[in-house]
């Protein structure tokens, strides 16, 4: 089975978002911004959201992690 798209069929662009929060209810206000933004953008990209918490970089280990995500990412949010 081949899962290319066909070739009439364009892939959307990704946009990478990389969002840091403090506390779950900012995390959520945050997904319902990001649900506007593809409501406006009129689902015209595809969204990959790395999501991160604050107390997270804390350890050395995921820094160095979330390093590598934000050195990716097309959009940093900061949901404080």
């Amino acid at each position: 089975m081949n899962c290319a798209a066909p070739p009439y069929q364009k892939q959307k662009p990704v946009i990478r978002i990389f969002a840091v929060y403090e506390h779950d209810l900012n995390r959520n206000r945050t997904q319902l911004m990001l649900e506007e933004l593809t409501r406006r953008l009129d689902r015209s990209f595809n969204y990959s959201v790395s999501w991160w918490s604050l107390k997270s970089f804390w350890h050395p280990k995921m820094r160095r992690v979330a390093a590598d995500a934000i050195a990716k990412a097309d959009l940093t949010l900061l949901a404080l």
